[in-house]
């Protein structure tokens, strides 16, 4: 996936590149659980239904240690060798499957309707061991990025949206892509993305810091709202970073 015309905001390219990466399948990656010592060799993927999926496979007497119920009260980090971390918050947490099968290494497939991301987790506290920086955003600069099936979605070009802000580094281009509204007292732009393959992408920004929790809530508003006007619903995958 890649940006069709440059956008002023320089994040967008960056956070582009980062799903395309994470859509190739290649990142080996480490689940670190809440658990004390459970960590493990995982897989993650995006699932034909906008969810994204993480598989491990465990011992059997390891297995037998965990606690797999934590997963549904507590956050998981997944780490890749270069620093990357993803966050994955138990309420977007969708379906958790395990496969025994007899004395083979025991499956585990969790899927998640989002995930946070921060390469350097700026903004966290630590709430719990073993997860040194156990990470929960409590503020931070935030931006959701919403993927919609083209062919299933409508386009901010056609929805009766009136548009009056381009993102185009060229600011005298006639494209219209984005609309300023303030809620809560904070401003926020909300616009859609130029990009190649079959899905729509759609950012929202605040301008100021707030807490993950209110902006998730601001997220859910406009996307409340889109559908209301559209017809369309965005919610099908969202990641907030």
């Amino acid at each position: 996936m890649e940006l069709k015309t440059d956008s002023i905001f320089q994040e967008d390219k960056a956070f582009l590149n980062f799903i395309s990466k994470l859509e190739e399948g290649k990142t080996k990656w480490e689940l670190v659980t809440a658990q004390k010592d459970m960590v493990f060799d995982a897989k993650f993927c995006f699932l034909e239904n906008g969810n994204v999926q993480i598989k491990f496979t465990a011992p059997s007497e390891k297995f037998n240690d965990f606690d797999k119920n934590r997963l549904r009260v507590d956050p998981s980090l997944l780490v890749e060798p270069s620093g990357v971390k993803l966050l994955f918050l138990w309420t977007n947490l969708v379906d958790l499957s395990v496969s025994i099968n007899k004395d083979k290494p025991v499956i585990v497939s969790i899927e998640y309707s989002a995930f946070q991301t921060d390469s350097d987790l700026k903004g966290i506290s630590s709430l719990c061991e073993p997860l040194k920086c156990h990470p929960h955003w409590k503020s931070g600069k935030y931006a959701t990025y919403l993927f919609a099936d083209k062919d299933k979605a409508v386009s901010m070009h056609k929805s009766g949206i009136e548009l009056l802000i381009t993102t185009e580094l060229n600011q005298n281009s006639s494209f219209k892509n984005l609309i300023s509204f303030e809620l809560l007292g904070m401003q926020f732009c909300f616009y859609e993305l130029n990009v190649t393959g079959d899905k729509l992408l759609f950012e929202l920004k605040s301008q100021k810091v707030l807490s993950s929790d209110e902006f998730s809530k601001v997220r859910d508003a406009v996307v409340a709202a889109y559908a209301l006007i559209t017809g369309t619903f965005l919610g099908s995958s969202g990641y907030l970073c």
